[in-house]
């Protein structure tokens, strides 16, 4: 069966169980005879949504609870709080991207100071790991060119300097 047609049954499924929910049987307002909407009912209602997602089944249960309100049925703070909980399912599957943030990387500058130490650390890793900190403890004798120092090799590792004197991060 395709998901449209399965879910067009569950949805309506959901709201046969909705036209026919009595806010008298259980909860808050059940043995008093008192109409109230409880956050025990909104909670069995929304669990018993079968297939639909949580936004379809949450916009459900929310339209049944303003009709629920204006026909007069009570409702206290626990049923707001899942009234609320459920507004929240609805925000969470909404097609249209709340942040842009994530189509680009992030870029910013460091400090000076925070640039120095990223760019000696990261040297220095580079170097334990390549092997060249045993070069440079006990010589080369096949390589003496001065740019080859600790402090030429870290000054690249800084990035580009601004004219506020931060850097941007180099790109790896």
């Amino acid at each position: 069966m395709p998901a449209s047609i399965a879910t067009t049954m569950s949805q309506n499924n959901f709201q046969d169980y909705i036209d026919d929910f009595d806010r008298t049987a259980s909860g808050a307002g059940s043995g008093k005879g008192t109409d109230r909407f409880s956050a025990q009912d909104i909670r069995n209602m929304f669990d018993e949504r079968g297939e639909l997602s949580k936004a379809s089944g949450a916009q459900m249960v929310l339209d049944y609870a303003d009709k629920a309100g204006d026909a007069g049925s009570r409702m206290g703070g626990g049923s707001e709080r899942e009234l609320d909980r459920l507004r929240g399912y609805l925000n969470d599957d909404s097609e249209e991207p709340t942040s842009t943030l994530d189509d680009q990387p992030i870029k910013f500058a460091h400090s000076p100071k925070v640039a120095h130490a990223k760019a000696r650390l990261a040297q220095h890793q580079e170097d334990v790991w390549s092997g060249k900190t045993g070069t440079d403890l006990f010589g080369d004798t096949a390589s003496t060119d001065p740019a080859q120092s600790f402090l030429e090799r870290y000054k690249l590792k800084l990035g580009e300097k601004l004219e506020n004197g931060t850097y941007l991060q180099p790109e790896e």
